[in-house]
């Protein structure tokens, strides 16, 4: 669940994500039956909240939302992840059919798309790949401004090493690059590459209002011969609200 609230220290507003213990830990009092399945689904959600918190902890920019504060009480039933309140929610959503739909004043899609870039750089640099980056992980404020967030199926690699090897499909298949799919269960592959081919994916989708390969509803076979076999219609109208320089990132 997802709280708003003020912050009386600053006077602004924040997004409070309360965790219950009880889906982190099949032991804790508060937690649901479920035998097996449900202690991996807990080791899963734990795993996920603290790898975002060791991500929004380390990195700060201008362009991924702020994470201030982590209330962990252990005499609470919830821990608290008090977040950067971004008022104009995602910067846009895609639905089953794949078809696109926008928040994004017009005029601004240059700049939103060179935020989101400046935004992977830097996480990239500093050792961090996304895995789920698309429209609806990224928040749109009132001013036109980015933010990218969810960092729950992120990853960490070693900045010393010059590869940023993952391996596994995590988030969502239509934006995710085809070689995990070849990939599965017989290598690793880079991850930051993943994260470019999930950002080209979100670029098409905001200049034109639809995915590249099909819709959301495809299991990995049938998009993995999509992104094969469909040529990529870089001919389609652009959106109204696309701004008139953005043809300039077409082919």
């Amino acid at each position: 669940e997802v709280f708003l609230a003020m912050d009386t220290r600053s006077n602004r507003m924040r997004a409070i994500k309360a965790i219950p213990r009880g889906a982190l830990s099949p032991r804790h009092p508060k937690a649901a039956g479920g035998g097996g399945l449900r202690a991996v689904q807990a080791r899963t959600l734990k795993r996920q909240l603290d790898r975002e918190i060791t991500i929004l902890t380390k990195c700060r920019h201008k362009h991924v939302v702020a994470l201030y504060e982590v209330i962990d009480d252990p005499s609470v039933d919830y821990i608290y992840l008090v977040m950067q309140y971004v008022d104009d929610g995602p910067l846009a959503t895609v639905d089953l059919d794949g078809r696109v739909s926008r928040t994004l004043p017009p005029g601004r899609m240059l700049r939103v798309l060179r935020q989101i870039a400046s935004a992977l750089q830097y996480l990239h640099e500093h050792g961090v790949v996304h895995r789920d980056l698309k429209p609806d992980n990224i928040l749109l404020s009132s001013n036109g401004d980015v933010f990218v967030a969810d960092f729950g199926t992120s990853d960490l690699f070693d900045r010393s090493c010059s590869a940023s090897e993952v391996s596994g499909t995590r988030g969502t298949l239509a934006f995710q690059a085809p070689e995990l799919l070849t990939a599965e269960g017989t290598g690793k592959v880079d991850g930051r590459a993943v994260d470019v081919w999930a950002l080209g994916v979100t670029v098409y989708a905001l200049l034109f209002g639809k995915l590249p390969f099909g819709n959301t509803n495809a299991s990995p076979a049938d998009y993995f011969r999509a992104v094969k076999s469909c040529p990529i219609d870089f001919t389609l109208p652009l959106c109204d609200d696309a701004a008139p320089d953005a043809t300039s990132l077409l082919p």
